[in-house]
């Protein structure tokens, strides 16, 4: 990689070769150019994709913690590589152009390794430094095939079987003299005519002249205690002891099972595999074959290993899937599945990014962990897969089908996924399914032409919103919405209908789709088929110099996508008019792209060839940031995917070729980086649509299966995961304080309306309340924020609740009743304030400078004392309106006195009228001056008679009494309407008194609000600093010790090594003597390797080891073992005398070997330990730069805070600003000394401002609530977070005193082994000097 933080973080593919035990807990499986580390329960432990190579063969070595690996390729080169830093020990290189087919470790200093073309090539080198010791080389047979297994005796180091499928080689590393040399002893397998069996050495099958059908095909090999071994041949089963030549039938029964594939010998029976997918454990003492029990795995056995302590089996299948199975729990696990390469795409789960769904084209679909790539669920659907996307909004994942469907997979749960909503728009193959980025809504292609739109969110059950036709195929699509409030763009590159293949995809469409498309898409419906107007979705089509591939969009540099023919990647501009309509600018560099996208929070472009090859750029200067080396792949051209998390700091990477890849990187501090607003709205609407995703029924009509079976359910987040969710959550309270400042100025209209500046009075409330119940928290007088009601909150009544209208004009005002009360450091008396809390503080002193310099008092008890001031300003502003309030209702009842005296006046003028018809007129025009609350009721008249007319007639009055009345009710009329007016005129005027009363409250409580927050968030960030400190200083302790425990292992490691080969020179000493003098008799070689036949060990009941397990210290025991005191009769042919010599040097050469296992299981239990100490303390070290990342991010978070507050309070925050009359110098005075007689009459330019600033106040009393719950919530995950370490301190407590003892029990064990060798071997040869 080019750069240290960009590193493999899980993967997935086919086994590659056979896989191989690193420790007891351990397993590395080989890929094509990774290595997956994992525990025996599949859990994933570690990937690498170092040293940057197709592997070509790997293993491991338990004993010492390396792995080795060849390269896939001729000339090829042999990395040894350290376990847990896979950092490069050395590097192994021969020259010749042979691939190496076969490595293998032995001893503590060797590595084994076989390679082949027209011959066997066997080499031994010494790993540590690189160098070849020595070399040997076999031509292949003329019926040979290149396929070998190559094995080390468990009980000799020094010996190797490598076995084709038509002779095995007994090799024997020998040394004299520090120079080592193979010993290659070739047998051929023949069936004699009686069908007994024959062993062939090389010399003999050379002269052999007989029937060449008699010779038999092997196919796998399996070692036995006491240097006998199993062979399978095309005859059948065979035991061999293949030192002295000599085979037997083996009879196994069913015959008809299958041929054997595999075998592993444990201390439970033979473990046989089998072509049919069956294992056997077979108990085969005595020569009988009893089948124990069956195993069924499913696939064809390639291969079957056995754990360093024979507790686990590895099996590794054809397929190229491997499994676990338990001897001690009968458990069969499967930690890798070959089924699991995405062929059509995958998707990353949003809106946290814990899950991934690959698909392949069968309809098979899995469903990963991000964090460790665990496999949670596998599902069949009942038809193939063309397409899929993942909504950015909640965890749902649409898939396009071969017949036409989308199905709508819910992923809420990922052990259990279910399909929600079906539905078949199509006739055709569903090719393109896009999501736009906030999620609501998404696009559908299939080769009819038509582009449909549709509703993304659950709660509108995926409502089909309208279809836009496109004359010509579609290559790609993109879809995008810069901000909220904005309409959505799409993007199509289709081709421009030429015939030529250079001329496809030339053809960019743009479609603008309102803000208000998805909630009232009729109106841009043109039929009853909701086909869309092009007119009414600004629709344009740009004509590209070069045809284009893989498109995307980026926020700021618009169309992006790869033109094969020029070999680059380019943008196009489509957020703004281009000058040059068919120019395409030029981004990079890249040939043969595969796929191209653009991370979420829009920071890199990713792209991957068509051979594999990934290349991540920063979206910013378009440099190149990481690659993956290009020579690990190969020529083959297939599809590639990629998938970026949330945060842009995961890139998923796939192949229809058969990998699953997930990279990790780490992002900057994020104080220049702010996440796009899609990613806060996602995040935060996520709760809400996955609630409904989760009550949707599932589809009866969709055939789901589940496809094997996952581990339990995890209740608890891994650790990293609850990093990254404490990451989003501070990048989103960082994105909150950003948006703080960036608030753009709405539009007025010039004219305005009285409810658009009215303030919700509950509102206001609500806030009040929350500010003096966060002030008792803070102040540490209220434990509990739920302990309190809201009605306590209010016990210092001010009056009680009155109310004035006019209906008129609609006004209703409520004088202010309540306010709450001050803390204990205050008291009211007879409506003043008075402090009597710390004598230090003068009140008098304290001015209004607060609001011009931030927050001047940095103390929190000078910030609350200044608070509890500004509540005292709250008080007298509700004060002073109540004053006017008061006088208004005082004057109220008397104004409606008056109007209703005049009321029956009018109506007594009126009834001296003289007709009925000029008294219904005046009693009508009455009724616009009666009172409100008192409503005129006419009186009830009995209907006139003629004759009572006639009498009123003759009785009329005289024209000048008539008249006085009509004037008379005219004058009180109009003195009624001025009355009345006069009055409304008072009510408006209270009105907006108030308003701009609550104007000010809700200015002056922001101003709370923000002083509260500051201090809230100065207190848990101090309070969480102190905790990561202490947390840092602890895991500090615990590196030192870990480190300290590391260096005390590795020099007694180093010891143990610097014994180990002097005792194997002793040993190699002895039996090259005896070796020699063998040679030099007739018969010598059967003396030979009966003088190196071992004897039977005892084998330990605790132990599974079918051969023999040494222990941490030598006993007197194991040394003084009953078989060697008894002397062994002469072989065949050898004299009685020279047998009796050489066999003293027999015992002495046993008991080395057996010193040598004890020290090798010794290094191997040592090696597991500083394993397993540096896995402790790379994990410790991690979350050691975690904390580290953390407190800085949060000093970050909180100079940032302070910063905005400071801005809100100075000058961001619409202070209240007076420029009539020119009597308002200074607006701090007027807030602090209220004066409502100096407001602006109601009809003044003033009221637009004020208008102006409440909505703006609104606005940023929302931001500031959104931001107090942006820090509640990192707050919550903190604790969380604190709880899961907490439980990891116990157990690293517990590492810590299993370390320590682990460490003194091979201390002492060194030192007791150093004594029983000193008795044996004695100060002759210096072998116990330590270095």
């Amino acid at each position: 990689m080019q750069t240290g933080n960009f590193q493999l973080k899980w993967a997935h593919a086919s086994c590659r070769g056979n896989p191989a035990f690193i420790s007891e807990k351990l397993i590395l499986i080989p890929f094509d150019f990774t290595l997956k580390v994992c525990d025996l329960k599949g859990k994933n432990i570690r990937n690498s994709d170092k040293p940057g190579i197709r592997i070509g063969c790997a293993t491991a070595s338990p004993e010492l913690g390396l792995i080795a690996l060849s390269e896939r390729e001729e000339k090829s080169n042999i990395y040894i590589l350290n376990y847990p830093n896979m950092d490069t020990v050395s590097k192994l290189q021969r020259g010749n152009n042979e691939e190496y087919r076969n490595l293998q470790f032995t001893g503590c200093d060797f590595l084994v390794s076989l390679s082949f073309k027209m011959d066997y090539e066997i080499d031994l080198w010494k790993w540590s430094t690189g160098q070849r010791l020595c070399c040997v080389s076999k031509p292949l047979g003329g019926a040979e095939l290149p396929e070998v297994n190559l094995s080390v005796n468990p009980l000799m180091w020094s010996e190797l079987c490598i076995q084709s499928n038509t002779r095995i080689f007994l090799l024997s590393i020998k040394s004299t003299d520090d120079k080592y040399h193979f010993k290659l002893r070739s047998l051929t397998f023949l069936q004699n005519e009686d069908n007994s069996f024959q062993i062939l050495p090389e010399k003999s099958s050379a002269n052999y002249e007989g029937d060449n059908s008699k010779r038999l095909n092997l196919v796998c090999h399996c070692w036995l205690p006491k240097d006998n071994m199993l062979i399978e041949t095309s005859k059948g089963l065979l035991k061999v002891n293949p030192y002295l030549c000599h085979a037997t039938a083996f009879n196994r029964e069913p015959e008809s099972k299958s041929v054997i594939t595999s075998m592993a010998m444990s201390k439970l029976g033979l473990f046989v595999g089998y072509k049919t997918g069956f294992i056997d454990i077979v108990n085969i003492s005595r020569d009988h074959w009893n089948i124990i029990e069956t195993i069924k795995v499913g696939f064809p056995i390639k291969s079957l290993l056995m754990s360093p302590q024979y507790d686990v089996l590895a099996i590794t299948t054809s397929k190229g899937s491997v499994s676990l199975y338990e001897l001690v729990s009968l458990e069969l696990h499967e930690v890798l599945r070959a089924d699991c390469a995405g062929e059509i795409g995958l998707c990353i789960i949003e809106p946290l990014s814990q899950y991934c769904v690959v698909a392949k084209k069968t309809g098979c679909l899995h469903v990963f962990r991000m964090a460790n790539g665990a496999l949670m669920s596998a599902i069949q659907l009942d038809e193939d897969i063309t397409s899929m996307a993942s909504s950015p909004l909640c965890s749902l994942v649409l898939i396009g089908s071969n017949s036409g469907f989308l199905h709508f997979l819910d992923v809420t749960d990922p052990k259990h996924p279910k399909v929600v909503h079906c539905v078949r728009p199509y006739e055709a193959p569903v090719e393109h399914v896009k999501f736009e980025n906030f999620g609501q809504l998404f696009v559908t292609y299939a080769p009819d032409h038509h582009v449909n739109i549709w509703n993304g969110l659950p709660s509108s059950n995926f409502e089909f919103l309208g279809s836009v036709k496109i004359l010509h195929q579609v290559k790609d699509i993109a879809v995008f919405r810069r901000e909220k409030d904005e309409g959505m763009v799409l993007l199509l590159l289709s081709e421009s209908g030429a015939s030529s293949e250079k001329e496809a995809g030339n053809i960019l469409i743009r479609l603008n789709f309102p803000q208000d498309f998805a909630t009232d898409p009729k109106k841009y419906h043109i039929d009853v088929f909701k086909n869309l107007c092009y007119d009414a979705l600004y629709f344009q089509k740009w004509r590209l110099n070069y045809p284009c591939l893989k498109l995307d969009m980026h926020v700021n540099l618009g169309a992006v996508f790869y033109s094969p023919v020029v070999k680059e990647i380019q943008r196009f501009p489509v957020w703004t008019e281009p000058l040059d309509p068919s120019k395409q600018i030029s981004l990079m560099k890249s040939d043969k792209v595969s796929t191209l996208k653009i991370s979420p929070n829009q920071r890199w472009i990713s792209t991957i060839d068509v051979h594999g090859y990934l290349q991540l750029y920063s979206s910013d200067h378009m440099k190149l940031s990481s690659t993956i080396p290009k020579s690990i792949f190969t020529e083959i051209i297939c599809r590639h995917f990629l998938g970026f998390n949330v945060l842009g700091n995961r890139l998923l990477t796939g192949s229809e070729s058969g990998y699953i890849l997930c990279y990790k990187w780490v992002n900057d501090l994020f104080d220049s980086r702010i996440i796009p607003e899609w990613v806060v709205y996602c995040h935060s609407q996520s709760e809400k649509e996955n609630s409904c995703l989760r009550n949707m029924e599932e589809e009866e009509s969709v055939d789901l299966k589940s496809c094997g079976e996952f581990p339990k359910t995890i209740t608890s987040l891994p650790y990293e995961e609850l990093q990254l969710k404490l990451q989003m959550c501070m990048a989103i309270v960082n994105f909150r304080l950003h948006k703080l400042l960036k608030i753009d100025d709405l539009e007025y209209e010039a004219d305005f309306q009285v409810s658009e500046i009215v303030l919700d009075d509950k509102s206001l409330c609500t806030l009040s309340d929350n500010n003096f119940r966060n002030f008792l928290l803070l102040k540490g007088e209220l434990l509990d924020e739920h302990a309190i009601s809201d009605d306590s909150l209010k016990n210092c009544s001010l009056s009680e609740i009155k109310e004035i209208n006019s209906s008129t004009l609609g006004y209703h005002v409520q004088n202010y009743s309540a306010i709450q009360h001050f803390s204990r450091d205050y008291t009211i008396k007879h409506d003043c304030f008075e402090y009597k809390g710390n004598p230090n503080i003068n009140e008098s002193g304290i001015n209004m400078s607060f609001f011009s310099k931030g927050i001047k008092f940095r103390a929190a008890n000078e910030r609350f004392v200044l608070i509890e001031f500004i509540r005292k300003i709250i008080h007298n502003w509700k004060l002073e309106f109540n004053k006017y309030f008061d006088d208004l209702y005082e004057k109220k009842d008397n104004i409606a006195d008056q109007i209703s005296d005049m009321s029956l006046k009018m109506k007594l003028e009126s009834s001296k009228l003289p007709s009925k018809a000029e008294r219904d007129f005046w009693n009508a025009f009455l009724i616009h001056v009666e009172p409100e609350h008192h409503p005129f009721e006419a009186e009830s008249e009995p209907e006139d008679s003629e004759d009572s007319a006639d009498q009123i007639t003759k009785k009329s009055l005289a024209q000048d009494s008539i008249q006085t009345s009509k004037r008379s009710i005219e004058s009180l009329s109009a003195s009624a309407k001025v009355l009345k007016l006069d009055f409304n005129l008072k009510v408006e005027r209270l009105f907006f008194k108030r308003l701009y009363c609550d104007y000010i409250i809700h200015f002056l409580e922001l101003k709370i609000f923000c002083a509260l927050l500051f201090t809230f968030t100065e207190k848990e960030f101090a309070s969480v600093q102190k905790e990561i400190e202490k947390e840092l200083d602890l895991v500090n302790s615990f590196v030192q010790e870990f480190d300290f425990f590391l260096k005390e292992a590795r020099s007694l490691e180093k010891n143990l090594r610097h014994l180990y080969p002097r005792l194997q020179r002793l040993e190699k000493s002895i039996e090259s003597k005896v070796e020699t003098r063998c040679n030099k008799i007739e018969g010598g070689e059967i003396a030979y390797y009966t003088f190196r036949q071992l004897p039977n060990f005892p084998l330990k009941q605790s132990s599974e080891n079918p051969f023999w397990k040494p222990s941490l210290t030598i006993t007197p025991e194991d040394i003084l073992m009953e078989e060697l005191a008894k002397e062994t009769a002469p072989p065949k042919n050898i004299d009685a005398p020279f047998w009796k010599n050489i066999y003293g040097k027999r015992i002495r050469y046993i008991k080395l070997g057996i010193i040598l296992r004890h020290i090798q299981y010794q290094i191997m239990e040592l090696t597991k330990l500083i394993l397993h100490c540096s896995e402790i303390k790379s994990k410790l070290e991690m979350k050691h730069w975690y904390c580290r990342r953390i407190l800085e991010n949060m000093k970050l978070l909180f100079t940032k805070l302070n910063e905005k507050i400071y801005v809100l309070l100075t000058v961001n925050l619409e202070n209240p600003e007076f420029t009539f009359n020119g009597d308002l110098s200074d607006r701090n005075d007027f807030i602090r000394f209220p004066d409502l007689n100096k407001l602006p009459p109601v009809r003044d330019e003033f009221w637009k401002v004020i208008r102006i600033n409440v909505k703006k106040n609104q606005n940023l009393q929302r931001q500031l609530e959104e931001v107090q719950e942006s820090i509640k919530s990192f707050l919550n995950l903190r604790t969380e977070l604190n709880s899961k370490l907490e439980k990891c301190k116990v157990k690293q407590k517990a590492y810590l005193d299993e370390v320590r003892k682990d460490l003194k029990d091979h201390t002492n064990a060194f030192s007791g082994n150093k004594i029983i060798i000193k008795d044996l071997i004695g100060d002759k040869w210096n072998i116990l000097k330590v270095h």
